[in-house]
C-alpha cells in the first residue's frame, strides 16, 4: 500500500506518509483478521437474504 484514499463531505484526501500507512496497515489487518473466508461469507449473506 502506497497510498490510501480517503472520502469526505469535503472531497477527497490522499494519504500517503509513512506513519499514516502504518496506522492504515494495522486497521486492515485487524479487519481482515476476524473476517470470514469468501465463501462463509457468501453463505451467510445468502442465508440472511433467503430468511427476510
Amino acid at each position: 500500500m502506497d497510498t490510501v484514499q480517503t472520502d469526505t463531505g469535503h472531497g477527497a484526501a490522499f494519504l500517503d506518509s509513512s506513519a499514516q500507512l502504518r496506522c492504515h496497515r494495522g486497521l486492515l489487518e485487524r479487519i481482515a483478521g476476524p473476517a470470514l473466508p469468501q465463501d462463509a461469507s457468501l453463505a451467510l449473506v445468502r442465508d440472511i437474504a433467503q430468511n427476510l
